[in-house]
């Protein structure tokens, strides 16, 4: 007995010493944003975040990393002003991995962000265990999730918790159970890249008076290298709501280097429109803004460059969009959007955003954005 005592002991005292080796730092966000819609109405919006996150390592291999956050939005408009405080805890992640003879085999249990490899469906954070084999060829993944214990005020959702209680601080989202599995042929013709992604997501809260169902996609990609001058990169999803819609969303990304201090391209992305009742618009589970306006389906080609110099960078996009909300195209206007971040020192950062939308059918629509962003870590 005494020897199962001191077993214990010596095992915990091994563990708790691994995690005394522990780091944390703090960020404090600030963002500043005006808006207008066509130069009649006008708002101000300002948000202050304050991140405190802490790294736990128990091995080489094996750690654990939390986040929490304190958060609030004040808008001023002229239909008033809205505070809106948050708290939330938006990352909890014990993380394991171990080395094989071919490959790793990793996994993580908890609260954390899962990106599907299209960008377009789900990119949030959720409670959840995601499993992977990667070797040098391969890789294989499985995610199982829940999104209905996450807090709506923190996480962007396309659809609304029906028994939300709409209270301060934190809200839940609407119950959906991912299941997703992919997987991804790394060295096809050597330089190039397949996968293959199936996703299914079951709503706990669906019946016939909110109108929500289970939603399937099925995502494949390639990517690679063109010689030595840039890179390409596409992606087609298929959307299947209830089994018994089909919808689409494909693009493709083309990235040429500029000598060593940046990347200029293009590229065009499809969002399928209501072609029939069978064949509907996307949707998506995150919500996403494909343009600032108001379109949501069509064909966008658009521009694109990128360039760092010294502590500097900057981005610059512009957008066509041609509206297919049904049957018949029409071009709708263009999508503006410039981005610039400077690191001041090692710890501070400042920069802005710049936005416009002009739509030349309906001015109304048009919109324009301003942002000054600033972030230190502590």
């Amino acid at each position: 007995m005494k020897k199962i005592i001191t077993s214990c002991i010596i095992a915990l005292s091994c563990l708790f010493s691994a995690a005394y080796a522990f780091s944390w730092n703090g960020v404090f966000d600030n963002n500043t944003k005006a808006y207008t819609s066509n130069f009649k109405n006008y708002s101000l919006s300002q948000s202050n975040d304050v991140y405190l996150s802490l790294n736990v390592p128990f091995s080489k291999n094996c750690y654990m990393m939390t986040e929490g956050l304190f958060k609030y939005d004040l808008t001023l408009s002229s239909g008033g002003a809205v505070f809106t405080p948050i708290v939330d805890l938006d990352l909890l992640k014990f993380s394991n991995s171990y080395a094989l003879e071919n490959g790793t085999l990793s996994y993580s249990i908890g609260r954390f962000n899962f990106n599907e490899s299209s960008g377009t469906y789900f990119t949030q954070c959720s409670d959840g265990a995601y499993i992977t084999y990667d070797s040098l060829k391969i890789k294989y993944g499985l995610y199982v999730g829940y999104t209905g214990l996450l807090n709506s005020l923190n996480v962007g959702m396309e659809e609304e918790n029906p028994n939300a209680k709409n209270t301060k601080f934190y809200n839940l989202c609407v119950g959906y159970i991912p299941i997703s599995a992919d997987f991804f042929y790394k060295t096809l013709f050597d330089t190039n890249r397949i996968g293959l992604q199936m996703s299914y997501f079951y709503n706990t809260q669906k019946d016939d008076s909110n109108g929500m169902s289970d939603k399937f996609y099925g995502t494949l990609s390639l990517g690679g290298t063109i010689s030595t001058i840039g890179t390409y990169d596409f992606k087609g999803t298929f959307e299947s709501v209830g089994f018994k819609t089909v919808s689409i969303d494909s693009k493709l990304d083309l990235s040429f280097y500029i000598g060593k201090i940046g990347v200029a391209g293009g590229g065009i992305e499809y969002i399928s429109g209501k072609l029939s009742d069978s064949f509907v618009p996307f949707t998506s589970i995150t919500a996403r803004s494909v343009t600032n306006g108001s379109v949501k389906s069509g064909i966008f080609p658009k521009l694109n460059c990128a360039i760092i110099y010294n502590n500097m960078y900057a981005t610059f996009t512009e957008k066509l969009v041609l509206a297919i909300p049904e049957k018949q195209m029409s071009f709708r206007g263009f999508d503006t959007t410039i981005n610039f971040v400077c690191n001041i020192f090692s710890d501070l950062q400042v920069g802005c955003d710049i936005t416009a939308y002009i739509d030349i059918i309906e001015a109304s629509s048009s919109n324009y954005t301003a942002a000054l962003k600033a972030s230190l870590s502590f």
